[in-house]
Order: C-alpha cells, then structure tokens, then sequence
C-alpha cells in the first residue's frame, strides 16, 4: 500500500487488547518487529499537529479530517536535518502553536535544535517514544501492533489504516476491536501521559 497516500486510521493504546490482540499477532505471525526511537515534540495550545523527530528528520503531520469514527492525517512536512532557521520559524513554530523566540543560529542539527530550541523553551515538552511494532497488510489496510516506552512507560497500541473507510471497519469488526475501543492518535495519548491534556474517561 503507498503510504503517501491519505488514510483513515483508527489507533487505541492500552496495556492488554485481549481477543483483538490475539488476533492481530496471528495474522502477524512471521513478521519481524521493527524497532525504532520516535522523539515527539509538544505544546499545551497544539491540537491538531503530529510533531517528531524520525530518523534524522523534522516531520509534521496535521490532523485534516475526522470521519466515522477515524482520523485522516497527512505529512505536511519533512526535512533531514541540519534545519534552517527558516523553517523554525516559519513552519515549526506556527505548527506547535507558540510564538516563535529568537532564532540565532542560520542552521541547527538534530542536538542543536533539541538543546537550543526545544528544551529552552518552557512551553515545549520533548518526549521520547521506543517502538516496537509490527506491520502488515489486511484486508488492504495497513494493520499494526506495537509495544512503545513512552518516556520509560510501557503501553501497547494497535493502529488499522486504509484509503478505504469500509475497509478498516471491516477489519476492526473481524479482530473484534469494533466498538470496543475509543480512537486515540499518538499526540493525544502522550499528552495524556505526561499531563498536558487531562483525562476525560475515568475507571470510578
């Protein structure tokens, strides 16, 4: 499947899936996890945009539409580093959705840019995410499951993606996921995690 298509995602993050983990990991059976650390950049005020650092690279990702109960994102953005200037300024800052301070340097590396840029700035919180996933495909959608240490926390979650609406909710329904559990994207979980969004589901 091209993944520089736009999809509908579904995710849920949790510590146990039950039936639906056990059937996802059967017909993953044979796939060899990939391994990765993800470094996610977040504000209080942003809503709406996926900001990380991948593999020597800037990418941003904006939430563009909500639809049945899934979420459509798409790569606004993605830039190896060194990064200019420029860019922070122009494009980084108005994504996370604070006021940009003042950028001194004409280029920043990855170091750079985390020590000068985002750990100065007291509105920004970096967040490291240790993935261990496996993917494949389904019913034409993209299916995964992954094991994440989210700044040293552990937490589950599994994703269905298509640029098939009925396609997803297909799948979700055969791995018994269908309704019963909510759709979550990575910034809001993390946010949750670390307490810039509040919790609005309780167990009392």
């Amino acid at each position: 499947m091209d993944r520089n298509k736009l999809l509908f995602e579904f995710r849920s993050f949790g510590q146990d899936f039950g039936n639906a983990e056990k059937n996802l990991i059967k017909l993953g059976s044979g796939v060899e996890p990939k391994e990765n650390y993800d470094y996610y950049i977040l504000s209080e005020p942003n809503q709406t945009f996926n900001i990380l650092i991948r593999k020597k690279s800037l990418i941003i990702k904006e939430l563009i539409a909500k639809t049945e109960k899934l979420e459509k994102w798409n790569v606004n953005f993605r830039q190896e580093f060194p990064i200019s200037k420029e860019i922070i300024e122009n494009i980084f800052f108005p994504a996370i959705g604070i006021e940009a301070p003042q950028i001194e340097n004409k280029k920043y590396s990855i170091i750079e840019f985390i020590e000068k840029i985002v750990n100065e700035d007291p509105d920004l919180k970096l967040v490291e995410v240790f993935k261990s996933k496996i993917e494949y495909i389904h019913n034409n959608c993209n299916c995964e499951i992954a094991e994440n240490l989210i700044n040293g926390a552990f937490i589950k979650t599994f994703n269905i993606e298509s640029e098939n609406v009925d396609d997803v909710h297909a799948t979700l329904k055969e791995m018994e996921i269908d309704g019963n559990y909510s759709n979550t994207n990575y910034l809001l979980k993390i946010k949750q995690i670390i307490g810039l969004e509040p919790l609005k589901e309780f167990k009392i």
